[in-house]
Protein backbone atom coordinates (compact mmCIF):
# COMPACT_ATOMS: atom_id res chain seq x y z
CA UNK A 1 0.00 0.00 0.00
CA UNK A 2 1.25 3.14 -0.86
CA UNK A 3 1.26 6.38 0.92
CA UNK A 4 -0.53 9.15 -0.24
CA UNK A 5 -0.95 12.87 0.80
CA UNK A 6 -4.26 12.52 2.20
CA UNK A 7 -3.15 9.94 4.67
CA UNK A 8 -0.33 12.26 5.86
CA UNK A 9 -3.37 15.21 6.07
CA UNK A 10 -5.69 12.85 7.53
CA UNK A 11 -2.89 12.47 10.32
CA UNK A 12 -2.62 15.67 11.31
CA UNK A 13 -5.83 16.97 11.27
CA UNK A 14 -6.27 14.55 14.01
CA UNK A 15 -4.04 17.17 15.84
CA UNK A 16 -6.93 19.09 15.84
CA UNK A 17 -5.84 21.78 13.09
CA UNK A 18 -6.36 22.51 9.80
CA UNK A 19 -4.39 20.73 7.12
CA UNK A 20 -3.43 21.34 2.92
CA UNK A 21 -2.17 19.59 0.45
CA UNK A 22 0.06 22.09 -1.65
CA UNK A 23 -0.68 25.98 -0.57
CA UNK A 24 -3.32 26.89 1.71
CA UNK A 25 -6.77 28.29 0.41
CA UNK A 26 -6.32 32.12 0.53
CA UNK A 27 -7.70 33.77 3.43
CA UNK A 28 -6.49 30.37 6.02
CA UNK A 29 -6.51 31.05 9.25
CA UNK A 30 -3.73 30.20 11.54
CA UNK A 31 -2.54 28.03 12.80
CA UNK A 32 -2.59 25.71 10.31
CA UNK A 33 0.19 22.71 8.61
CA UNK A 34 0.70 22.27 4.88
CA UNK A 35 1.93 19.17 2.97
CA UNK A 36 4.05 18.54 -0.23
CA UNK A 37 6.39 16.64 -1.95
CA UNK A 38 10.09 17.52 -0.55
CA UNK A 39 12.34 16.21 -3.53
CA UNK A 40 11.21 16.53 -6.84
CA UNK A 41 15.33 14.84 -7.74
CA UNK A 42 14.04 11.28 -9.56
CA UNK A 43 16.68 8.63 -8.00
CA UNK A 44 15.87 5.64 -11.13
CA UNK A 45 15.01 6.32 -15.06
CA UNK A 46 14.02 4.27 -17.76
CA UNK A 47 15.50 3.60 -20.56
CA UNK A 48 13.46 6.14 -22.26
CA UNK A 49 14.74 8.86 -20.19
CA UNK A 50 11.82 8.67 -17.38
CA UNK A 51 11.99 9.24 -14.10
CA UNK A 52 10.28 5.49 -12.56
CA UNK A 53 10.96 6.40 -8.81
CA UNK A 54 10.60 9.27 -6.81
CA UNK A 55 12.39 10.04 -3.64
CA UNK A 56 9.93 9.25 -0.87
CA UNK A 57 10.20 12.76 1.49
CA UNK A 58 7.44 14.90 2.33
CA UNK A 59 8.01 18.35 4.12
CA UNK A 60 4.90 19.74 6.40
CA UNK A 61 5.22 23.68 7.08
CA UNK A 62 3.61 24.62 10.29
CA UNK A 63 1.94 27.85 10.14
CA UNK A 64 1.41 30.16 13.34
CA UNK A 65 0.71 33.54 14.57
CA UNK A 66 4.65 33.64 16.15
CA UNK A 67 8.27 31.77 15.90
CA UNK A 68 6.68 29.40 19.33
CA UNK A 69 3.35 29.02 17.77
CA UNK A 70 4.82 27.67 14.51
CA UNK A 71 8.09 25.69 16.72
CA UNK A 72 4.94 24.06 19.16
CA UNK A 73 3.01 22.67 16.15
CA UNK A 74 6.28 21.22 14.36
CA UNK A 75 6.87 19.90 17.80
CA UNK A 76 3.03 18.19 17.72
CA UNK A 77 3.11 17.46 14.23
CA UNK A 78 6.42 15.03 15.00
CA UNK A 79 5.33 13.62 18.10
CA UNK A 80 2.28 12.81 16.13
CA UNK A 81 3.48 11.39 13.06
CA UNK A 82 7.54 9.89 13.91
CA UNK A 83 7.32 6.22 14.66
CA UNK A 84 3.39 6.18 13.14
CA UNK A 85 2.41 3.07 10.88
CA UNK A 86 0.41 5.29 8.06
CA UNK A 87 0.25 3.64 4.64
CA UNK A 88 2.23 0.94 5.28
CA UNK A 89 4.92 2.83 5.80
CA UNK A 90 6.84 3.78 9.20
CA UNK A 91 7.40 7.69 9.29
CA UNK A 92 10.32 9.17 10.39
CA UNK A 93 9.76 13.05 11.17
CA UNK A 94 12.25 15.82 12.41
CA UNK A 95 12.54 19.75 12.52
CA UNK A 96 14.14 20.85 9.14
CA UNK A 97 13.97 24.62 10.95
CA UNK A 98 11.63 26.79 13.08
CA UNK A 99 10.85 30.58 13.41
CA UNK A 100 10.88 31.51 9.51
CA UNK A 101 9.10 34.60 8.63
CA UNK A 102 6.73 33.95 5.75
CA UNK A 103 3.96 36.37 4.19
CA UNK A 104 2.73 37.98 7.88
CA UNK A 105 3.33 34.72 10.07
CA UNK A 106 6.25 32.35 10.62
CA UNK A 107 6.54 28.97 9.58
CA UNK A 108 8.70 25.87 11.12
CA UNK A 109 9.13 23.02 8.94
CA UNK A 110 8.81 19.09 9.29
CA UNK A 111 10.76 16.10 7.47
CA UNK A 112 8.68 13.43 6.63
CA UNK A 113 11.34 10.30 5.61
CA UNK A 114 8.94 7.14 4.54
CA UNK A 115 10.37 3.80 5.98
CA UNK A 116 8.78 0.81 4.16
CA UNK A 117 7.97 -2.96 5.99
CA UNK A 118 8.15 -3.01 9.69
CA UNK A 119 9.41 -5.58 12.28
Amino acid sequence: MLLQMSDITAAITELGISSFEGYPPTGAQLPYAVQRPLLVDYVDLAIAGNAINWDFQFTVYCCGASVAASFNLALAVVQRLHGARVGGNVLKATIGYSGAQVEGHYESQVTIQLNQGGI
